[in-house]
């Protein structure tokens, strides 16, 4: 029991993160320049090959591990707690979870 709950709590975090990365963030525009490097992350975060490649490095046990000491600190705790009040981030991970990509990590962790 206690195992999966950890699974949970692991996936939980690798999915806050990936949605972090899939999903634009609201910032104000300063000035043209980054205006155009937001727009260019922007565009470059929203395409397969990226998130596809987000999923692929969620799977090395370095990255876990690093997802799981990074997620320890009060700070990251509080910001995804705040983070995930969004209705856009529920929304978000609802579509995250519901990818093939994704489906295949779920099935991985939880195999036993």
């Amino acid at each position: 029991m206690a195992k999966n709950v950890f699974k949970l709590i692991c996936l939980f975090i690798i999915l806050s993160l990936l949605l972090v990365a899939c999903v634009p963030q609201r910032r104000p525009v300063q000035d043209e320049t980054n205006y155009y490097n937001d727009n260019m992350m922007d565009n470059m975060t929203r395409t397969h090959e990226f998130r596809n490649g987000m999923v692929e490095m969620m799977k090395t046990p370095e990255m876990r591990q690093a997802m799981v000491e990074m997620m320890k600190t009060p700070e990251m705790r509080q910001a995804m707690v705040e983070m995930m009040k969004t209705p856009e981030m529920r929304q978000a991970m609802v579509e995250v979870m519901k990818t093939p990509e994704m489906q295949s990590v779920l099935e991985e962790i939880f195999k036993e």
